[in-house]
């Protein structure tokens, strides 16, 4: 469908797509889904105050952001079965005021298999996601323990917050390499019951989702086998 139309147009009834699907039925990038190659400007100042009797450190950053996106999702605002991919590159060139220059490689994949429904709820959706990051430029001094060309916070590999691993606090743990592993069972009750609660009617929230979720992964020295399997939050 995306082939012939890519300007999707979506219908939802009550949260679930009612009109044609737009991928997901079998992996071609030539005929199902759709592919975006994309690229953006970024550019990020911050004052990190250290509470101490030294100045305030700043730290900026710009650069571009280039990314391959492949969505094969049947309705990527709320895929009921399909996958995606994307690859993420990140480069400060270290010009302007940039605080230094670096390098970010990211990788995602997710995986949505349909349940089907039953006697309490009208969708239920198994979610999968993988996601891997390394930063190819970091570069640690032995003697000293400093390290160079890294990302500031805000890039690079780090775990924690409202993305990845959110039992810790955003930016919680920070390294030159990264794993995540997300599992989701979504579940849209039969019964909404919001639209008729006092204060949220007035909201005409159509659907809501009850999830159940398990995450693991950590940050790592090293990109090799043991950052997959070893010492996972």
């Amino acid at each position: 469908m995306a082939k012939d139309n890519p300007l999707t147009t979506f219908k939802t009834k009550d949260g679930l797509l009612s009109s044609e699907a737009r991928g997901g039925s079998h992996w071609n990038p030539t005929t199902s889904g759709v592919t975006t190659i994309g690229g953006r400007y970024f550019y990020r100042y911050r004052d990190l105050d250290q509470r101490t009797r030294e100045s305030p450190l700043a730290v900026s950053t710009n650069g571009i952001m280039l990314w391959l996106d492949y969505d094969n999702t049947d309705f990527s605002s709320n895929p009921s079965y399909g996958s995606r991919q994307k690859l993420t590159l990140s480069r400060d060139f270290g010009w302007g005021d940039s605080s230094n220059s670096w390098t970010s490689i990211e990788f995602e994949a997710s995986k949505y298999f349909n349940l089907g429904s039953s006697k309490w709820f009208r969708q239920q959706v198994l979610a999968l996601n993988f996601w891997t990051s390394s930063t190819p430029t970091w570069e640690l001094n032995e003697q000293t323990g400093q390290v160079s060309n890294r990302p500031p916070p805000g890039f690079g590999s780090q775990l924690g917050g409202f993305d990845r691993l959110r039992a810790y606090p955003t930016a919680r743990f920070h390294d030159k390499s990264a794993v995540y592993y997300g599992a989701e069972l979504r579940m849209i009750p039969q019964v909404n019951g919001l639209n008729r609660l006092p204060l949220l009617k007035h909201l005409e929230i159509d659907w809501w989702q009850v999830v159940v979720f398990a995450e693991a992964g950590r940050v790592g020295p090293k990109y090799n086998a043991d950052l997959f399997i070893k010492d996972l939050k």
